[in-house]
Order: structure tokens, then C-alpha cells, then sequence
């Protein structure tokens, strides 16, 4: 028993247990995939569905996140583009491209891929 289990239960009663081992830790099989390898970017085919956008003075996001389902694998992805890669891109406020898309995404950045280039199918 460590030292602060033992404090707690001397101070309220209450012996602390730890969580049974065969808990197994959240995985996402397209996340594994894209980490298992460090070379980066990498290109990516698959779906995209925008969560949420931040809007500026121009025609374009200044910045734009959502999910990434690609082909083959169960789990999505999530994604962040920068403004400069949906101006690149040609993508406007509207967002209307196709959902079929392929990405080119670096490491990600709190839990958030980060598109490098969007390819137009």
C-alpha cells in the first residue's frame, strides 16, 4: 500500500483501490498507423466533416478543425488546417469541396493532426 493510500484510509476509513488491469487503453487505429512511422507529412485519402471554424475579415477561415475518416481504417482522425493552407486550397467561407479529399497532415498538435496541403480529387 503506498504511503497516501495508507494516509487516507488512517484520516477517512476509505481504502483506495487501483483500477482493475485488464482496463485497456483507448485506441484509434488510424492514429497508430500515422505514428507508428516519424516521417512527415504524410498523405492521407479519405473524408472530411468540419466541426468548427474561426472567421475573419477576409474570404477565408483563418482556421478550420473537424474529422478525418480514411479509407480503410475504423476510427477518424482529428484535423486542424491554418488559414494560409485553406487559401492555398481555393477553400472559401462556404467549405463546399468534396467530402472525398485527400490531406497531407504533420504531427499533430494537441490531439489535432495539422494539414499541410489539400489535394483536390
Amino acid at each position: 500500500m503506498s504511503l497516501y493510500k495508507w494516509i487516507f484510509k488512517r484520516l477517512t476509513g476509505i481504502e483506495l483501490k487501483d483500477p482493475p488491469v485488464n482496463v485497456e487503453p483507448e485506441s484509434n487505429d488510424a492514429e497508430q498507423w500515422l505514428l507508428k512511422d516519424t516521417s512527415w507529412p504524410k498523405k492521407i485519402k479519405g473524408e472530411f466533416f468540419l466541426i468548427d471554424a474561426g472567421v475573419g475579415d477576409d474570404d477565408y477561415a483563418n482556421w478550420a478543425n473537424g474529422t478525418f475518416e480514411i479509407e480503410n481504417y475504423k476510427d477518424p482522425i482529428l484535423v486542424e488546417f491554418n488559414g494560409s493552407v485553406l487559401k492555398e486550397a481555393g477553400i472559401t467561407l462556404s467549405f463546399e469541396f468534396s467530402k472525398k479529399t485527400v490531406l497531407w497532415v504533420n504531427e499533430p498538435i494537441n490531439e489535432y493532426f495539422q494539414v499541410a496541403k489539400i489535394e483536390k480529387i
